[in-house]
């Protein structure tokens, strides 16, 4: 079965869809931004993902390389086991060769910065297309944006592939990771021209945008899961075997995916969390600007996970998504709100609070760093 789902992901699933403005307060997409079609083909004991990435990307100011963020090479989550490895690039069809930088990736682990140099300098307004095949491999038990459960049945994977560091008006972004549990990645706003996975026939594959189809490969034991989405920050998938309930809290609906094997809390103190949540952000900062977002979680995690987004069940479709311009934070750059959630604790008669913050960029915002961009031939700024 497929679901739909935007933001990170894990073994336990919370997708949470958000009270939204009316489509006259939000603008619609730029017309200019990236267009990404992704692919992941999900191995069968779930530790490994062969993905293969295209991007189109026009730029508003002159690029002599192409920068891209391999952020599963973070301390956090390499020193866990799991590591994005490039394979392959080609420019406008021509094979690329690029330059790994350890760029704060922990020695001897891959590093975080790719840089394609180009073949000549591309003019503002000159569109490139280019054509990425990766490794993704996942650790077990990874209490973070990326894994795999220890017991093989669920697995999960956000900002896990090669993601374009460019922002419009600035250029790349080039910083260090840093050993901070958390997101740190930059991009802007892209077109999701299609996402699909090829995962294990019989497991719930829940992904970024709306699901455009979804079919068994017979004879094979695979099915094969798509989505798309007008404008996203970033793309996550959780494959696995889980069982998922729908129901409305606080007037927005929830979907929630728990692993058929259990859970240390029961799903029911899952959505008692997630409404508290649900309730305080929307007192304190107002309807969020998607019409949904997530907050996942898992039986290994200290906390949840939030992320804004679209989400929805197979037979629905979310038209107006995170990335957009905001006008209820000063400092966001998709979403006006968002949280993390604790794990409600087994017996507890009432959940833990939330803890509400601030996105600066939606569901790649930079935290707890100093971004550092630099332009092309123009060194860093």
């Amino acid at each position: 079965m497929t679901r739909r789902l935007c933001g990170p992901l894990a073994a336990l699933l919370v997708v949470a869809g958000c009270a939204s403005s009316t489509s006259d307060d939000w603008p619609a997409p730029d017309p200019a931004q990236p267009v990404v079609d992704l692919l992941f083909v999900v191995a069968s004991d779930l530790h490994s993902v062969d993905g293969r990435e295209t991007v189109t990307f026009t730029p508003d100011r002159e690029v002599c390389e192409l920068v891209f963020r391999a952020w599963p090479n973070k301390p956090a989550t390499a020193v866990e086991g799991n590591a994005l490895e490039i394979a392959d690039v080609r420019v406008d069809g021509t094979r690329a060769l690029p330059v790994v930088h350890r760029a704060g990736a922990p020695a001897d682990h891959p590093g975080t910065l790719v840089e394609v140099p180009l073949p000549r300098c591309v003019p503002p307004g000159e569109t490139v297309r280019t054509e990425l095949t990766f490794t993704l491999t996942l650790g077990e038990g990874t209490d973070e944006r990326v894994g795999v459960s220890a017991t093989g049945e669920a697995a999960w994977f956000a900002t896990a592939f090669p993601m374009l560091a460019w922002q419009r008006g600035r250029g790349w972004a080039t910083d260090p990771a840093v050993d901070v549990v958390g997101e740190m990645a930059t991009s802007e706003t892209f077109r999701l021209d299609g996402l699909t996975v090829v995962a294990p026939a019989g497991y719930e594959v829940l992904g970024t945008g709306a699901v455009t189809g979804t079919a068994e490969r017979t004879g094979t034991g695979r099915a094969v899961h798509r989505f798309t989405d007008p404008a996203v920050r970033d793309v996550a998938v959780t494959v696995g075997d889980l069982d998922v309930v729908h129901r409305t809290l606080a007037g927005v609906r929830v979907h929630l995916g728990t692993p058929r094997s259990g859970t240390r809390a029961s799903p029911d103190r899952w959505l008692a969390e997630v409404e508290s949540a649900i309730r305080e952000l929307t007192a304190r900062l107002g309807p969020s600007p998607t019409p949904t977002c997530g907050s996942p979680s898992s039986r290994t995690r200290r906390t949840g996970w939030r992320s804004p987004g679209p989400s929805s069940s197979a037979t629905s479709t979310c038209r107006r998504t995170g990335g957009w311009s905001c006008t209820r934070s000063p400092t966001c750059g998709s979403t006006g709100w968002s949280a993390t959630t604790r794990p409600p604790t087994r017996g507890s008669t009432s959940p833990s609070p939330p803890t509400p913050r601030r996105s600066s960029r939606g569901t790649t915002s930079p935290r707890r760093e100093r971004r550092r961009t630099r332009t092309a031939g123009s060194g860093s700024r």
